[in-house]
C-alpha cells in the first residue's frame, strides 16, 4: 500500500502566506467591501461555526498531504490556512475535507465545503456549465504522463503509447484527455478507471496498466514521495500535452464570498512580490513602506 506520509515536509512557496496577518491588518474587510450591501452567507456561516471547511486531496506532494502529526502541508493546504487567518483571525481554524476528482465539484455545490483548494482546473465548461464560480490561478500547470513501458524516454511522444493501457482518474477529463490524443497520433491505447490518483499508482505499480495521465506537478511529486520499488524508474513524458490554471472554487451566487477568498488569494501575491512575511511585517511597517504596502497592510 502507498502510505500518505513522507519524510520531507513541502517547502512552504510563500513564507507563511501572511497567515494572522491578513485578519490582523483588515484584508478580508476589503475584500468583503464589494459585498457589503449583501452580506457573504457563506461566510457568516463559517464565522458562526467557528471554523472553515476547505476542500483538497490530502495525497498531492507539494500541494496537500497528510502528515504524521495529522497536519497538512503544501500550497492548497496553506491557501486553506490562508482564508481561515482572514474570516476567523486563526490560520489553525480548518476542517480539512479530502476529496476525491470525482467529487470535489458536487462537495461545493452541495455545501459540503466552503472552499475547494483541490488542484482544479478553471474551465469554461465548468465556469459557465455548473454553479461554481472560480477564483485567482494559484498554479499554472499541464497534463502528462507517467509511464512504465520499457523503450520510452522523456522525449517520447504520445506515439510511444502505442498499445498501451492508461489508468484514468474518474471525474477529471483523463479518459477524454488520452483518447482525444491517441487517435490525433493515431494509435490505440486502452483506459483503465481509477477511483483517484492513489488508485491509480497501485495500478500502475501492480501493472494493471502502463501509464498514468495526470497533471505534471502531482506526477513528479508522487515519483518523489511514494515509497514504491521501481518508482523511481517511472518515465515522465517531456511534453506537455495541456494547459491547466489551478484555481480556488466557491459556490455560485455569493459574490462577497468570491471576493473574500479571492482577495486573499490575491494578497499572498502581493506579500510575496513585497518580500512581505510573517516574520517581517511589523519591521516593514515600522519603517517607511511604499504607498502600496500602507494601502494593503497600513491603517
Amino acid at each position: 500500500m502507498i502510505e500518505k506520509t513522507i519524510g520531507t515536509p513541502f517547502r512552504r512557496i510563500m513564507a507563511a502566506v501572511l497567515v494572522v496577518l491578513l485578519a490582523t491588518f483588515g484584508l478580508a474587510g476589503a475584500a468583503g467591501a464589494k459585498a457589503k450591501s449583501k452580506p457573504s452567507k457563506i461566510q457568516t456561516k463559517v464565522v458562526d461555526r467557528g471554523s472553515l471547511r476547505c476542500g483538497i486531496s490530502g495525497f498531492q506532494p507539494g500541494f496537500s498531504l497528510l502528515q504524521e502529526d495529522g497536519s497538512y502541508t503544501g500550497l492548497d493546504a496553506d491557501m486553506c490556512r490562508a482564508v481561515a487567518a482572514a474570516v476567523l483571525g486563526d490560520a489553525n481554524a480548518v476542517e480539512y475535507i479530502e476529496l476525491a476528482a470525482f467529487e470535489r465539484l458536487e462537495a461545493v455545490i452541495d455545501g459540503k465545503v466552503d472552499v475547494l483548494m483541490r488542484l482544479t482546473t478553471n474551465t469554461l465548461g465548468r465556469d459557465a456549465g455548473l454553479p461554481l464560480n472560480f477564483g485567482p490561478s494559484i498554479f499554472y500547470d499541464g497534463r502528462s504522463l507517467m509511464v512504465n513501458l520499457p523503450g520510452v524516454t522523456e522525449g517520447s511522444g504520445f506515439e510511444a503509447l502505442d498499445g498501451a493501457s492508461v489508468c484514468v482518474q474518474v471525474g477529471d477529463g483523463s479518459e477524454e484527455f488520452v483518447l482525444d490524443e491517441a487517435a490525433e497520433a493515431g494509435i490505440i491505447v486502452s483506459t483503465v478507471s481509477a477511483d483517484g490518483i492513489l488508485d491509480a499508482i497501485e495500478k500502475l505499480n501492480l501493472g494493471e496498466c502502463d501509464a498514468v495521465t495526470a497533471d505534471r506537478s502531482v506526477l513528479a511529486g508522487i515519483r518523489a514521495f511514494v515509497d514504491l520499488p521501481g518508482a523511481e524508474d517511472w518515465v515522465i513524458l517531456a511534453e506537455t500535452f495541456s494547459k491547466e490554471p489551478l484555481a480556488p472554487v466557491v459556490v455560485e451566487g455569493d459574490d462577497g464570498w468570491l471576493a473574500t477568498v479571492s482577495w486573499v488569494v490575491n494578497a499572498t501575491f502581493f506579500a510575496e512580490e513585497s518580500g512581505i512575511d510573517s516574520g517581517n511585517i511589523d519591521v516593514v511597517l515600522a519603517g517607511t513602506p511604499s504607498l502600496a504596502v500602507s494601502l494593503a497592510f497600513g491603517d
